[in-house]
């Protein structure tokens, strides 16, 4: 956990685990998220807990069950703003031209980057490696694209709010998202 006493960020971090006793793949913790104080304690909220859950922990648990050969066991995820001008709260790898790069083609998408941390792997095992890591972490793209806005009224309707609640739970969320690129530590 990390805090920031001018503005009162609290940054945490979440581990998820598989829910599946055959996968190989077994823990993401992602790191950076941010949270609250309750009752004298830093928590995240249930929202923020499955907005993570469902936009990038299912989606690489569910994909790495379907690449052959995988072999990594755990990720640790950074959450990081590309463009942000303070810094963060919290500490980030460095990135550096080794490491691999995979950017959004969906320009919906508010996630812009991902960075995967290279190993120093041989020619021959990069390729490999940067295959199967296209091949899992890419789908994540879409899972950040907001649904539109609805429609600004002069005055609040209730309904309005419900049904955009009920299209996507996240849709705020995905809206305001306070990141835009992941690093990505495979263990």
């Amino acid at each position: 956990m990390s805090r920031n006493t001018k503005t009162q960020n609290v940054y945490l971090s979440a581990t998820y685990e598989s829910s599946h006793r055959d996968s190989i793949l077994k823990q993401i913790q992602i790191i950076g998220i941010p949270g609250k104080e309750k009752n004298g304690q830093y928590v995240l909220s249930n929202l923020m807990y499955s907005f993570f859950d469902n936009t990038i922990v299912r989606p690489i648990f569910s994909g790495s069950r379907q690449i052959s050969n995988l072999d990594w066991e755990r990720l640790k995820i950074w959450l990081f703003a590309k463009d942000e001008d303070e810094d963060l709260e919290y500490q980030i790898p460095e990135v550096d031209n080794q490491d691999l790069q995979i950017k959004s083609k969906i320009r919906q998408s508010n996630l812009k980057s991902i960075y995967v941390l290279n190993d120093e792997l041989s020619d021959k095992e990069y390729k490999l490696w940067r295959k199967k890591a296209k091949s899992l972490f890419t789908p994540i793209f879409g899972k950040f694209v907001a649904p539109p806005n609805l429609p600004q009224l002069p005055f609040e309707l209730p309904f309005l709010e419900s049904l955009d609640s009920r299209l996507d739970p996240y849709a705020k969320m995905k809206r305001e998202l306070f990141f835009d690129g992941l690093i990505i530590q495979i263990d």
